[in-house]
């Protein structure tokens, strides 16, 4: 295209146990995301589709997990990792992502080893509220605390290794991250990246609706090169743009997109 590349590939029929997570939507989280987010994914129906996947192949995974002599089943696995972070089991987790789920990272200071990143998900929020607290109590190296930000309630805590994780919840909505970046979601009152030029741009030149999908800030993640970019990609790097890649089933066809722009 005129203004960027774009590639198709689809297949006819239907996603099979993952095709609610590849419906036709808008995503309605992208409007809490900082516009600086490099990276941005979101999905939906983890809870349902994860239920289906079971329902059709656990016993072929607990053979395959027995085989490793680790763990008897799947069930013992998840329970094991569960009981690590104060809870029955990490399907208690999952079962909470009944709507959309998406995740969002930042790298304000030009750094991987800086990165910030976040969880939005939508949620019944008393039951992850309920579930959080157990989870911060058992895995906080001290007490988690709490405080105000923007008016919305953030606890967050330290970890053995020193890590602070936090988490809130914004309009019903879980915000679970690093505690810079939960309260850059909560605090921020810049335009967010569903108003970045930069991001529709990219979105309006899908030749199909959104469904499960990914963005990626091109200019932003070209500059995490180590030493900052050569001098020969320069050129590459002020030109690239947006890149999303997209997976829906829509009318009976998966598809699989991708469109990459470039500044005009």
């Amino acid at each position: 295209k005129a203004d960027g590349f774009e590639f198709q590939a689809a297949s006819l029929g239907k996603g099979g146990p993952v095709s609610p997570m590849l419906v036709p939507r808008e995503s309605r989280l992208v409007r809490y995301v900082p516009a600086d987010a490099a990276i941005y994914l979101s999905t939906t129906d983890i809870a349902g589709t994860w239920d289906r996947v079971m329902t059709s192949a656990r016993p072929e995974i607990d053979r395959a997990i027995r085989s490793e002599g680790d763990y008897d089943s799947l069930d013992d696995a998840l329970r094991e990792a569960g009981r690590e972070i104060g809870i029955q089991s990490i399907e208690d987790l999952i079962e909470l992502l009944n709507g959309e789920t998406s995740f969002a990272f930042w790298f304000p200071k030009g750094s991987e080893e800086d990165a910030e990143g976040v969880m939005l998900a939508e949620v019944d929020q008393g039951r992850a509220e309920a579930l959080l607290k157990q989870i911060s109590a058992t895995s906080a190296w001290g007490t988690p605390q709490t405080k105000k930000v923007n008016g919305k309630d953030m606890t967050w805590f330290k970890d053995q290794d020193g890590d602070e994780t936090a988490y809130a919840f914004l309009d019903g909505n879980l915000v679970l991250g690093t505690r810079a970046g939960v309260e850059k979601v909560l605090g921020n009152n810049e335009p967010p990246l569903s108003s970045l030029n930069r991001y529709n741009r990219t979105v309006e030149q899908m030749p199909s609706k959104l469904g499960s999908y990914g963005y990626f800030d091109l200019s932003k993640l070209l500059r995490l090169a180590e030493g900052g970019i050569p001098a020969d990609l320069d050129e590459v790097e002020r030109a690239l743009s947006g890149l999303i890649i997209n997976v829906v089933d829509e009318r009976g066809i998966v598809r699989l997109s991708g469109i990459l722009t470039i500044e005009e």
